[in-house]
């Protein structure tokens, strides 16, 4: 039954030329493979013009309190990813790590927000920062089985596609992302608005709203959550400063 939709998904990745497009992609194979959500995420060790990969379609409130409060420090599921090769459902995590009951708070509140049940597949590409491909629904049944082989054949096609885009876009200009820039973004990651970030730097409404819109085509993100969770993960703004 999947085994065609896999292949011509699978198609389209290689004629995606942007995340955008790739993102789209994947959003058709997430529904047809029964999943309401999808996460594709590389972290990036230095900060080098070859950015972190991050394409997902998440609830924005859930992506907003990660930010605000760094709770997915405590994510089981990337605590899984660090150390497992083989993909998994979240149902398996207190079998394949130390479940602690932070991990148990953590799905949980997770859960509140429509991530329910997960299938994650770790990536280790040898010479690279690990990653992950996840499809989650939120509904009260498990993923049915039948389909999680061409999950992870869609997977990580997914992110192989992904990380070409990337490396591609990589050769083309950025931009600059100052100062006042990751100054600004900090202060959306913690929910503050334009209005009360322009007085904080005593700069206009339109000089914070033309910051932002810098940070987006720096992150080639459509949408703020998106650029800070960008600017989390290559340290363009830390912890820290979301929480400070």
């Amino acid at each position: 039954m999947f085994g065609g939709f896999a292949q011509d998904i699978v198609k389209e990745f290689r004629n995606s030329d942007t995340l955008r497009s790739l993102s789209d992609v994947i959003a058709e194979a997430t529904r047809r493979l029964g999943f309401d959500y999808y996460a594709i995420a590389q972290s990036n060790s230095s900060r080098t013009d070859v950015g972190p990969l991050v394409a997902f379609n998440y609830p924005s409130d859930f992506m907003q309190q990660q930010a605000e409060t760094s709770d997915f420090r405590h994510s089981p599921v990337l605590a899984a990813v660090k150390n497992n090769f083989a993909p998994f459902l979240w149902s398996d995590l207190p079998e394949i790590i130390e479940f602690q009951p932070h991990h148990k708070d953590y799905l949980e509140n997770a859960a509140k927000f429509g991530l329910r049940h997960g299938y994650t597949i770790p990536i280790h590409q040898p010479g690279e920062p690990s990653g992950f491909v996840t499809f989650v629904k939120n509904s009260d049944t498990e993923p049915d089985p039948e389909t999680l082989p061409a999950a992870y054949f869609i997977g990580t096609h997914a992110f192989s596609a992904g990380r070409r885009i990337r490396d591609i876009e990589a050769g083309q200009p950025r931009g600059h992302l100052g100062d006042d820039d990751r100054k600004i973004i900090s202060f959306v990651a913690r929910g503050k608005s334009k209005l009360f970030i322009a007085r904080k730097l005593q700069l206009s409404e339109h000089e914070v709203a033309e910051s932002l819109s810098r940070t987006r085509k720096y992150y080639r993100v459509g949408s703020q959550t998106a650029a800070v969770v960008q600017a989390l993960w290559d340290k363009s703004i830390g912890f820290e400063d979301v929480i400070g």
